[in-house]
């Protein structure tokens, strides 16, 4: 019998410490996640692969030229994917990866959005993830945006317009929950707060 798929997506501020790469491993593991969508790695490209072991391995990622930003999608080794392909950018913001699992076909992305607000940067992201309409699609992100400034900013500012372009894309494609998990302030290494999944309804 197939059990169900369990997704994370996880804000990890910055993995290049040997130790809070092996507690971030140690932290999904007993929760059973099956993929993981990791945002804001700080690792540098020949420094990925430090981030598995012999219980998740990364299929995918991303990685800036400096040790900032980076995501990376990680899966569990003993499920059995069937991965097709995978694409990301250049800047260490944007990973995809498509997979079939159980007969189904599936897309998980990873996405870590500019502090800025920047609307072609969601617009862009949008045409090559609809564009993969064969596979039902997941997405986990930080996106350093809201739905509705009013009430979840403590100061309206101008990014009210990109807001309510989020709104939009948000409510268009039935995309689902923002939630978040408690933060131990006073240990770094504990501070991997899950930001965003969404996915399209599947009717």
């Amino acid at each position: 019998m197939n059990r169900e798929l369990i997704v994370m997506s996880l804000y990890s501020q910055g993995l290049d410490s040997a130790i809070k790469r092996t507690k971030c491993l140690e932290y999904i593991r007993p929760k059973k996640v099956d993929v993981a969508l990791i945002q804001e790695t700080h690792l540098k490209h020949s420094d990925v692969y430090r981030f598995q072991n012999r219980y998740y391995k990364c299929v995918a990622h991303s990685s800036a030229t400096n040790k900032m930003k980076g995501v990376l999608i990680l899966f569990d080794r003993k499920r059995h994917f069937q991965v097709e392909g995978s694409d990301h950018d250049d800047a260490g913001r944007f990973v995809f990866v498509t997979t079939v699992i159980n007969h189904s076909k599936m897309c998980f992305a990873s996405i870590y959005c500019p502090n800025v607000p920047d609307s072609n940067f969601l617009s862009s992201i949008s045409k090559i993830l609809l564009d993969l309409s064969e596979y039902q699609l997941v997405v986990g992100g930080d996106f350093n945006q809201v739905c509705n400034s009013q009430l979840d900013r403590t100061h309206v500012s101008c990014h009210s317009q990109t807001d309510q372009q989020l709104w939009r894309r948000e409510t268009f494609y039935s995309r689902i929950s923002v939630y978040n998990i408690p933060q131990n302030k006073d240990v770094h290494y504990h501070q991997y707060s899950v930001h965003c999944l969404w996915s399209p309804l599947i009717n």
